[in-house]
């Protein structure tokens, strides 16, 4: 091999390695390009996923509300209805309480009554005998 074989030859590495490095270089730069694409329609396709998720909640929880709140006014109005028969039914023991405990009290006065009566007749009896 000749001295002048061996400088194109060197000459020849040397450009094919610069060319080499420029490739490797725009490599490099089309990744980051294509990474941050990706991340930027990633990023886009999450909000959208996100934004329509909330539409589709938003629709349901509308839809759903008027059920819902129909619902709780039932179950509110049942709840009244219970109450107020609760408080009646209440209501009707307390006044029938009362009465037996008129009567008992009335009882109780004619008992005490006859047994004064009773009492009295007795010692009469033994006083006369």
């Amino acid at each position: 091999m000749t001295k002048l074989e061996t400088s194109l030859r060197e000459a020849f590495m040397a450009q094919m390695l610069g060319d080499l490095d420029k490739v490797a270089v725009r490599f490099e730069e089309a990744e980051t390009k294509i990474a941050d694409r990706i991340a930027v329609a990633t990023k886009s396709a999450a909000n959208e996923v996100l934004s329509e998720s909330r539409h589709s909640f938003e629709r349901m929880m509308s839809e759903r509300g008027e059920v819902l709140l129909k619902n709780g006014r039932h179950a509110a109005a049942q709840i009244g209805v219970a109450m107020t028969s609760g408080t009646e039914t209440f209501i009707a023991a307390a006044t029938t309480l009362d009465r037996k405990a008129l009567r008992l009290a009335a009882l109780l006065f004619m008992f005490a009554l006859l047994a004064g009566s009773l009492g009295a007749a007795l010692m009469y009896w033994l006083l006369v005998m």
